[in-house]
């Protein structure tokens, strides 16, 4: 993990669950990490929690889903950090009910946020991550989970 110390991750739905766990993970390693999501309250506290134990974080309340949004987020983190090394999609919603019983609407809502979100963030870290260790390039990481 000391590969890790002194870069910079963006992680998408860093507010809770996976995504907050991962977040933490990186920063007690030394990592600096721009934390994702679409609570602003939720993403405050997550990075308040890392900066308690002494890591670096910038809270970015971001839906995934937006593009613009999305740009803007990596330019911001760009801006506060110098660089992105590498990127944690984990960002992800599931239906509550059986898919027989699921609206189309909820069902295009789902993947707007687990595909389409994560489609934006990599559109607009890629050329980041590929400037990143003198064009060796940065690492993205996709999660799944229900």
């Amino acid at each position: 993990m000391n590969r890790i110390r002194g870069r910079t991750i963006l992680v998408t739905g860093a507010s809770q669950g996976i995504g907050r766990a991962i977040a933490q993970t990186f920063a007690r390693h030394g990592a600096r990490v721009a934390l994702v999501a679409r609570s602003a309250e939720r993403l405050d506290q997550a990075a308040a929690e890392i900066r308690a134990l002494g890591g670096q974080a910038l809270a970015l309340p971001t839906d995934v889903t937006d593009e613009a949004q999305v740009a803007q987020m990596v330019e911001r983190a760009l801006a506060r950090f110098g660089r992105i090394d590498g990127l944690v999609n984990s960002a992800g919603v599931a239906p509550l009910a059986p898919i027989h019983e699921c609206s189309l609407e909820t069902w295009e809502w789902t993947m707007r946020v687990n595909a389409t979100g994560t489609f934006l963030c990599c559109k607009h870290g890629l050329p980041l991550l590929l400037e990143t260790a003198g064009g060796a390039g940065g690492r993205i990481v996709n999660v799944a989970s229900i």
